[in-house]
């Protein structure tokens, strides 16, 4: 029999009914029902309180530099589509890489390649490229800190210290160049503020996985000079089961970076920004199944394999102030090699396992002023020059027959012009619009 309230089960226990008439004491405790929940509410509100001003807030103007102006605008005063997550944002979601943030942001999918670690096939609108082949242009562009990454290799690696993401959505290729026909994804490190302050992560998960993660950063010369170091490692002993005879744990994975920052002010109106880089992936091959056998979320592979990923870059941002605009130089240089060992038929006999291995190294430089030619006319003007250097080699072993060696080298090499106009009629018309705009870019390559 269902329990009743105390006041109904004596009306129960009254000839097997429930009465519906309590007693005088029973009318009072009903009564003060009403207060206690209302106590009980102001309780809760207060905690709510105490509970939101704990919270960093979120509610912040949003802003972006997509626009390439030296200056954030607010992401919803620029054309186009934008998404932008600041440093708050990303620790309140606990992103560890860019792979992770594609599950919060509408219309794009920052998958990674199965056979190797590390590499990306990143699509946004239905834009994206499926291959590990580093000769294959990819339709999705990724810049750290204004540089552009040439290869699609060593770009999913663990999130250490970022100032924001942003992603835009469509084609960019008027203030980016080429390979961004889907769109484009900016990543910037957080720069010195001024002042000395740090922090210090520790996060454990299941596998077990050890992520240790911090920053810390300092005042020299009375301002003219900051510095601030990030550095990450994360452990991984893997948390796939692997049923082949023998087997055991896969997926182990110990990864590292380290970012030193160093900002100058040689005179009031420059800035000289030099970022360094360095980071370091290692572990086991990719968890492959094979989907003919309907393994479930089990699989057995005789090759575990491995995966090694290396890479090193500098990024050098000089910002200079004039009288009507602003004049930025960014200069990039990056290496990054791969190493990759997969078992591709993902079972137990030795039918297919893929070898490959890339070097590539990156020069860039971006030249652009931006500043009002009259209280109407904003111009963005540019020019832009790229070199790259790629050696690949891969090895497909058939039934433990050693296979020849394929791949080859390749050098390209870009270089472009661009200019961009936005054009503000009135006050009137921008608060009702966002003005209008048309730019031209030429491009050069040369392979």
């Amino acid at each position: 029999m269902r329990a009743l309230h105390p006041v109904l089960e004596q009306g129960r226990a009254i000839g097997g009914k429930a009465s519906c008439l309590p007693s005088r004491a029973d009318r009072r405790a009903l009564l003060a029902l009403p207060i206690i929940c209302v106590a009980f509410a102001g309780a809760a509100d207060a905690q709510q309180e105490d509970s939101t001003a704990a919270t960093p807030r979120l509610l912040e103007e949003v802003v972006t530099t997509a626009s390439k102006k030296g200056v954030a605008e607010a992401a919803q005063d620029v054309v186009g589509a934008v998404s932008v997550l600041d440093g708050a944002r990303l620790d309140a979601l606990h992103v560890n890489d860019i792979e992770e943030l594609g599950y919060s942001l509408p219309n794009v999918a920052f998958d990674g390649i199965g056979t190797g670690k590390g590499i990306a096939n990143f699509s946004i609108r239905g834009m994206g490229v499926a291959g590990s082949i580093p000769s294959i242009d990819p339709t999705v562009g990724v810049f750290v800190d204004g540089m552009y990454l040439g290869v699609n290799y060593g770009v999913i690696m663990d999130m250490l210290d970022l100032e924001a993401v942003e992603v835009l959505r469509g084609p960019q290729g008027l203030l980016f160049g080429r390979n961004v026909i889907g769109g484009a994804v900016l990543l910037r490190s957080r720069r010195p503020s001024g002042e000395s302050s740090g922090y210090a992560s520790v996060r454990q998960a299941s596998g077990p996985e050890t992520r240790l993660a911090g920053a810390a950063e300092h005042s020299f010369m009375e301002g003219a000079l900051d510095a601030r170091l990030a550095v990450s490692y994360r452990d991984d002993q893997g948390w796939f089961d692997n049923d082949a005879p023998g087997g055991g744990a896969v997926g182990a994975e110990t990864a590292w970076s380290a970012r030193p920052i160093l900002a100058f002010k040689p005179t009031e109106n420059l800035d000289i920004t030099v970022i360094l880089e360095r980071g370091n992936s290692d572990g086991d091959g990719p968890a492959t199944q094979n989907r003919y056998r309907y393994q479930g979320f089990d699989f057995a592979i005789d090759e575990v394999g491995f995966s090694d990923v290396d890479w090193r870059h500098v990024v050098v941002e000089a910002e200079r102030r004039l009288d009507n605009g602003r004049l930025v130089n960014v200069f990039g240089l990056r290496g990054v090699g791969h190493e990759s060992l997969a078992d591709i038929d993902s079972t137990t006999q030795p039918i297919f396992h893929l070898w490959a291995y890339t070097d590539q190294e990156q020069v860039s430089n971006e030249l652009r002023y931006t500043g009002w030619l009259s209280d109407e006319l904003e111009l963005t003007v540019g020019a832009y020059a790229f070199d790259q250097k790629i050696r690949y080699r891969e090895q497909r072993v058939i039934r433990s027959a050693s296979g020849l060696p394929f791949g080859g080298d390749q050098r390209h090499g870009t270089a472009g012009a661009f200019a961009n106009v936005d054009m503000h009629p009135s006050e009137r018309w921008v608060a009702r619009s966002r003005g209008v705009f048309g730019g031209f870019r030429t491009s050069q390559e040369v392979h």
